[in-house]
């Protein structure tokens, strides 16, 4: 049934399908004796699958951009690219992520690279809260920390992180939600936050 699978994927994938060419792209390694060329033919795969429309290839391609994956340099111009394509095609929440956290570096195009501090993080925030909107938990977290400095637009406000951290759910972040109770001094939350 694997075989057929794969085969049949890899016939949709030559016949011009985005999402087959993604699937495609995730089953690269198979048949590949190198982790070099199974990247590479990974990175071919997304590519052809993001020029052809499907966001979630579109968002992986960026990154491949952004981290040099697959044989491709490094380039931040082409993995925003890619980000933005990803959002205006689908409002990709894994991009939008991935376009606040290339905000938050500085990695952004060269018009937004001289942007201040303060206006790329709230130009990061505002991308976090779409993907906390759409289900992103790793955004979740960083609009928790958002409330927690005060940073990116937003007040300080610790019930606000406290509440981000929880959409989350990740038990790093519940940990991070019984540091802030210990901090104020709220020690039986703290530890019922530990529970959880």
């Amino acid at each position: 049934m694997c075989i057929r699978d794969s085969a049949w994927h890899l016939e949709r994938a030559e016949a011009g399908s985005a999402i087959g060419q993604f699937l495609q792209a995730h089953r690269a390694h198979l048949g590949h004796v190198t982790p070099q060329g199974a990247a590479a033919a990974k990175v071919d795969w997304l590519g052809k699958s993001a020029r052809g429309g499907f966001s979630r290839a579109m968002n992986e391609f960026g990154m491949a951009h952004r981290l040099g994956e697959g044989g491709l340099r490094v380039d931040m111009e082409e993995a925003g690219l890619w980000f933005r394509r990803a959002i205006s095609t689908a409002d990709e929440a894994d991009a939008l992520f991935n376009l606040g956290q290339m905000y938050l570096a500085g990695e952004t195009s060269p018009e937004d690279r001289s942007d201040p501090v303060a206006m790329r993080e709230a130009a990061a925030v505002a991308l976090f809260r779409r993907a906390a909107d759409r289900g992103s938990g790793l955004a979740m977290h960083n609009l928790g920390v958002a409330y927690y400095r005060g940073v990116g637009g937003v007040e300080k406000d610790l019930e606000a992180a406290v509440a981000w951290f929880e959409k989350s759910g990740s038990a790093d972040d519940m940990w991070i939600v019984s540091s802030i109770f210990r901090e104020v001094g709220r020690q039986s939350e703290a530890q019922t936050w530990l529970l959880k």
